[in-house]
């Protein structure tokens, strides 16, 4: 029997005191009338149990509902942002289009179960989140350059939001602005 889907790519997370290792499977969902090309991915987060070589799916980030033109891709980064020794996961999906659309969820255990905290939507030309020392920040363009009219593009300020995520919750630390934006990673 032929398989619809592919492993693009997996981490492995280590559990630290009572917390359980984790994998993170990137996999991808093949076009059944072009071999080996795939058409769209998701993201699936596993606790392992405590023995070892079993695991039990906690979360899933499926792709979204509608057909898109492009293909669809998730990415993610881990950092551990509330110091329990268990990294958060940052997951990016691509969405496409001119401007570059992603959808950023901040992927954490919360209330005993891993949940999606913090979900966002931006154009690569309107900002970004990243990781940056231990917290979760946000950049997103809010003046235009004076006399631009475009749809894309032309930010002459910033708003720059750090959250960090205390038992389970994302809450503001601190906002500031800011005229440049630092290299995306």
């Amino acid at each position: 029997m032929k398989s619809d889907m592919t492993l693009v790519a997996a981490d492995r997370v280590d559990g630290s005191g009572a917390e359980l290792p984790q994998l993170i499977v990137n996999w991808g969902r093949l076009d059944p009338d072009r071999e080996h090309v795939i058409t769209e991915e998701g993201l699936s987060v596993y606790d392992e149990h405590p023995a070892g070589q079993r695991y039990r799916r906690t979360f899933v980030l499926d792709p979204p509902d509608q057909a898109k033109q492009e293909r669809h891709r998730i990415g993610h980064r881990t950092q551990d942002l509330d110091g329990d020794g268990r990294d958060e996961i940052l997951a990016v999906e691509h969405l496409g289009g001119s401007a570059l659309n992603y959808v950023y969820h901040l992927i954490a255990r919360g209330r005993g179960r891993m949940r999606d905290v913090y979900r966002k939507e931006l154009s690569y030309d309107d900002g970004f989140v990243r990781f940056e020392g231990g917290s979760l920040v946000t950049y997103e363009g809010v003046l235009r350059q004076p006399g631009d009219h475009g749809i894309h593009c032309c930010w002459s300020e910033y708003r720059r939001t750090v959250r960090k995520l205390r038992n389970g919750r994302l809450s503001v630390v601190q906002r500031s602005r800011t005229h440049r934006l630092p290299e995306p990673d």
